[in-house]
This record gives structure tokens, sequence and C-alpha cells, in this order.
């Protein structure tokens, strides 16, 4: 499964809460992707959280990446990395 997370497609909820600094971005979009991990886990083998989508937030956002990748790792899911 393609993890690629869009600044503007993510729920309001989660955009308006974190604050819109590179920090807050790549956490809004950390907290969305641990949710979708935590979903899609029981039900795809691997998934491919996209780089690209996540470097347009500086060093937050390749952080955010790295967490993500863990996170996949822990709920068993393979992870493809682009």
């Amino acid at each position: 499964m393609g993890l690629d997370p869009r600044w503007e497609d993510l729920p309001a909820s989660i955009r308006g809460a974190r604050g819109t600094d590179l920090e807050g971005r790549a956490a809004a979009v950390r907290e969305f992707l641990r949710a979708v991990i935590g979903v899609v886990a029981p039900l795809v083998p691997v998934v491919k959280p996209n780089v690209a989508f996540l470097r347009g937030h500086g060093a937050p956002g390749f952080r955010c990446y790295l967490d993500t990748v863990e996170e996949a790792r822990s709920k068993g899911v393979l992870v493809i990395g682009t």
C-alpha cells in the first residue's frame, strides 16, 4: 500500500491541531500515518511510504519518514523505501 500523505488532503482536525511550521506539519503527517498503519496492518503485507511527500517538511519530514518505517515494522508490516 502506498503512503503518499498530501498535506492538503489530511483531515482538517489533524492539520489544525499541530500548527503550520515544519515541525507541526510533520507531526500532523506522523499522526495521520500512524493511524493509517494501525488500520491497515492486519490487511496489507507491505507499505511504501513516499519520502518525496515528506521531504517538503524539511528535516522534521525525514524524521517522520523514519518514524513511519519504524511504526510499520513494529506492526509486522514490510516496508519498501522510496
